[in-house]
């Protein structure tokens, strides 16, 4: 009999002991961070932005409340266009009017500055996830010089393919020559022309 009663004391021990670690994990377990990247650059048309607007609305509503959210907006330099915190962003009308009011220069679109500007809006080591919107067309920085150094921080950045509306599906970028040339003389161009299309050309 006492033999009996020491084994359930054990069990029941046990058991405590276990829901005791799980409560401390559940207390110290840290929420998690989402920061929506967006590119305002001027390549970036209406479309696409109704686009973006909508998918952000669609993804954060099944983002777990947990899990805070901020909106981040990117040009030649970045700006935070709605703080972190953990209401759902369900409209996608306001999050248009963020867009179409962002303070930043849109002249360039610097993919490496906005991915090191989100390190320092995320909350310092504890990780994170950035969902980039971006039609991919970077003119400052070099975006594949920085992904080795964002994922050792243990942020993860998943991309969003931005569909391309119209019909243009290629667009003229640079178009380089000389400062000056003899009259009469050959001289060099170095034209760059980019595809929007989401298929080979």
């Amino acid at each position: 009999r006492w033999i009996v009663i020491g084994c359930r004391l054990a069990v029941f021990g046990l058991l405590c002991v276990a829901l005791l670690g799980l409560a401390r994990r559940t207390v110290h377990e840290r929420p998690g961070h989402v920061l929506y990247l967006i590119d305002r650059s001027a390549s970036m048309d209406d479309e696409q932005l109704e686009w973006i607007a909508r998918r952000i609305a669609s993804l954060d509503a099944v983002r777990p409340r947990a899990v805070a959210r901020a909106v981040v907006a990117f040009g030649a330099e970045t700006s935070t266009l709605i703080p972190f915190g953990d209401g759902v962003l369900d409209n996608p009308t306001v999050i248009r009017r963020h867009l179409d009011d962002a303070p930043i220069m849109r002249e360039q679109t610097n993919l490496e500055g906005a991915l090191l500007d989100a390190l320092r809006v995320l909350p310092a080591g504890q990780g994170g996830r950035v969902i980039l919107f971006s039609d991919g067309r970077q003119t400052a920085g070099s975006v594949e010089g920085v992904l080795a150094h964002v994922r050792r921080l243990g942020v993860h950045v998943f991309p969003e393919q931005v569909p391309v509306f119209g019909t243009h599906t290629t667009v003229w970028e640079t178009l380089s020559v000389p400062p000056a040339v003899q009259r009469g003389s050959p001289i060099g161009m170095h034209l760059v022309v980019n595809s929007l299309s989401a298929s080979p050309q």
